[in-house]
């Protein structure tokens, strides 16, 4: 006879949320002040992992990951150079500096999923560097036309997104290139936009003054008496 699971706190039944045929999973790298994970986090298939970040997901009729970020088969870096593993981790995300796509969907899936989403303005990228407390973050930030790479930290979201980034220092996995990173704004220090230098214009320089040779030296000299 198959056995009810216990009940939960909220006196519903424990349900094992990861068993939801429709979840996705992707790898990710989170990075906090004091350690680095490295790990499968979920989402539906018509959300994005920014939607994720935002708003969780729904897994066998439960609200996963709404304030701490799910994460399972996990490597875990600690600052001290030591690594542990954990079947199954949450992080809270107030303490995430910035979390990135270790492996890209396939570009079919991205265009499914564009496909599922409301028609948004479109939006411009803009080089950007992000300096944190422990990082610094240069790639591109996606805005409204008239906006500033600044103004997108001035929304209510807690993650922004960045795209074809630079991490510096690189984080402890020796990865230092992302395609996508979404960045918790609460941790940025302060944000610049890239510098575009002007072209240096062509100076035109005069042909190198010739010396006279000995002999027409002689002859002029010659003429002068």
């Amino acid at each position: 006879m198959q056995q009810t699971p216990p009940p939960s706190p909220s006196g519903q039944a424990d349900i094992n949320w990861q068993s939801d045929p429709k979840l996705k999973e992707l790898k990710v790298l989170v990075c906090t002040a004091g350690r680095t994970f490295v790990g499968y986090t979920y989402h539906q298939p018509h959300q994005r992992l920014l939607d994720a970040l935002r708003d969780g997901f729904a897994a066998n009729s439960r609200r996963i990951g709404k304030n701490f970020l799910p994460l399972t088969e996990v490597e875990v870096y600690l600052a001290d150079g030591r690594k542990e593993y954990m079947t199954s981790t949450r992080i809270n995300k107030g303490n995430i500096i910035f979390i990135a796509e270790r492996s890209g969907e396939q570009p079919a899936t991205r265009e499914a999923m564009k496909q599922n989403t409301y028609p948004t303005m479109a939006k411009r990228p803009v080089g950007t560097t992000i300096h944190m407390a422990l990082y610094t973050l240069t790639g591109e930030i996606h805005g409204g036309t008239w906006q500033q790479p600044a103004d997108t930290f001035e929304g209510n979201e807690r993650f922004i997104p960045l795209t074809n980034v630079e991490i510096s220092p690189e984080p402890v996995t020796g990865e230092s290139r992302f395609d996508f990173v979404a960045i918790n704004k609460e941790q940025v220090l302060y944000i610049g936009e890239a510098l575009k230098l002007p072209q240096k214009s062509a100076v035109s320089e005069s042909p190198p003054r010739q010396k006279k040779s000995t002999r027409s030296r002689s002859l002029q000299h010659a003429s002068s008496r």
